[in-house]
């Protein structure tokens, strides 16, 4: 009979106290896809060399593979550092190895634009060039994880040891995947 007694008073005391204070429930987002994303495409390259009394203009095809990830984002503006490397299709042309930084504007549900800046290493015939990288573009996803991506990129390269200043410029379009 005691025990029952102070069960009794035990469960008063707590009621007595006044209101019980509300329960608050914490509700997990959606889950977030990771930063990272991969990608391959096909590229068409142009290359013009300016020698002193003719121009020589040529376009390549090249496969392209891509990675890069989100490193800040803020609402609807981003920042992504990507890498590439490209290999040409054609027995003269020009493959790449390059790192760029990419500010990023999401626009529209899945539609992203942006812009790219960095450092190119181009190979072309049996010279290799360092050039300075600058781009837009824009990007747009099917779904969660799967998209496009779309950019052109020219290359500023600084005159050669022969006086040629040769020009790149790339139209890239490439399948992306995001983890």
């Amino acid at each position: 009979m005691k025990k029952i007694l102070i069960a009794l008073m035990l469960s008063a005391g707590l009621h007595a106290g006044g209101d019980l204070p509300e329960v608050e429930y914490v509700y997990a987002d959606d889950p977030q896809t990771s930063p990272f994303y991969i990608g391959a495409g096909l590229a068409s390259d142009y290359e013009r060399n300016s020698y002193d009394y003719y121009d020589v203009d040529t376009g390549y095809t090249n496969i392209s593979v891509l990675a890069g990830a989100a490193v800040a984002r803020e609402g609807s503006l981003g920042l992504a550092i990507e890498g590439r490397v490209s290999w040409s299709l054609d027995e003269y042309g020009v493959d790449a190895a390059s790192i760029y930084l990419k500010p990023e504007i999401e626009v529209g549900k899945g539609f992203t634009t942006f812009a790219v800046i960095g450092y190119q290493n181009i190979t072309t015939y049996e010279y290799t060039y360092d050039a300075l990288g600058l781009g837009l573009g824009g990007a747009y996803l099917f779904t969660d994880y799967i998209g496009v991506q779309v950019d052109y990129i020219y290359s500023y390269i600084a005159e050669d040891e022969f006086g040629i200043t040769p020009e790149y410029a790339n139209l890239t379009a490439s399948l992306i995947y995001k983890f």
